[in-house]
């Protein structure tokens, strides 16, 4: 074998190796909080404002629960989360230490009181 074609291959391989780490790096925001948001009778509670808070980062991210009080926040990190929800009229509802895995879909439903 020629030197020329060994360096070919190390080349080869260097170059998958970095695209197979560049997509376990991108592969990891992957997790998912959602839930939906009803009041004491059951009913859905739409318009009410979801906040997802990284504990660990501080990192917000914000959403309305759509008609049937339902939201989805994706593309989040591996890490503990407080999820937030708040309404006029309402107890904002607070709850802490969310832990959330890679590749994780954590349901939180919350009864707005």
């Amino acid at each position: 074998m020629s030197i020329r074609f060994n360096l070919h291959r190390v080349v080869l391989f260097q170059g998958l190796l970095l695209g197979v780490l560049t997509g376990l790096a991108i592969g990891q925001v992957q997790s998912t909080i959602l839930g939906t948001v009803t009041d004491a009778t059951g009913a859905m509670v739409a318009g009410a404002e979801v906040t997802i808070k990284n504990e660990g980062t501080n990192l917000e991210r914000s959403m309305a629960t759509d008609p049937n009080g339902d939201y989805r926040i994706a593309g989040l990190e591996a890490g503990f989360y407080e999820v937030k929800v708040s309404l006029a009229g309402f107890k904002t509802f607070v709850r802490t230490k969310v832990d959330l895995d890679l590749s994780q879909i954590k349901r939180v439903d919350v009864t707005a009181r």
